[in-house]
């Protein structure tokens, strides 16, 4: 199983987490961020687990809790010491984003999405209006079509990686 893949479980481990006293850990496996918080997650349940001398996953964690719980949270609070500054770094980058004066910093991400919505209805409605009315094509638009259609879906890349890992890490951040 991947150290990403443990992750996802993680929120079994919140309770022995607000045990030990550890909020950033807390924080990030509670916040089940996508993309940079994932790894995140992932480098802190490693740590831990490294520590533990158990495998990487929530549930190894978990037992070795049963077994020795004192020993455990000692582990927990070493080890958010040793990474919390590195991990609170990177939350504050994504609170920071979200919470910018500046209106383009903070409306970016929506911004292109939006645009790239309102630039697929409009190639749709066009290709609709051209077969529909059977408006020929001649040779003269190739070229434009050999340049719209790369950008469009290079476009498309970049809304998607965005919208999928950006924007969640970006609201989790500032929210929680």
């Amino acid at each position: 199983m991947s150290a990403i893949a443990a992750a996802a479980g993680a929120e079994i481990l919140i309770p022995i987490l607000t045990k030990a006293g550890a909020p950033i850990l807390k924080g990030i496996i509670r916040r089940r961020i996508g993309g940079k918080g994932a790894e995140i997650a992932a480098e802190a349940i490693d740590a831990v687990a490294g520590r533990l001398g158990t495998e990487p996953t929530p549930d190894a964690i978990v037992e070795a809790h049963k077994a020795d719980a004192q020993h455990v949270e000692t582990i927990v609070r070493e080890t958010e010491a040793d990474f919390g500054e590195q991990w609170l770094a990177y939350l504050g980058v994504l609170e920071t984003d979200a919470r910018s004066e500046d209106r383009l910093q903070r409306l970016w991400r929506p911004l292109l999405a939006y645009g790239f919505g309102l630039a697929a209805i409009m190639m749709l409605a066009t290709v609709c209006i051209v077969i529909l009315r059977q408006i020929p094509l001649n040779a003269e638009l190739a070229p434009l079509l050999a340049i719209v259609v790369p950008i469009f879906t290079y476009w498309a890349g970049i809304v998607g990686y965005y919208v999928r890992q950006r924007t969640n890490e970006k609201i989790a951040g500032a929210t929680a």
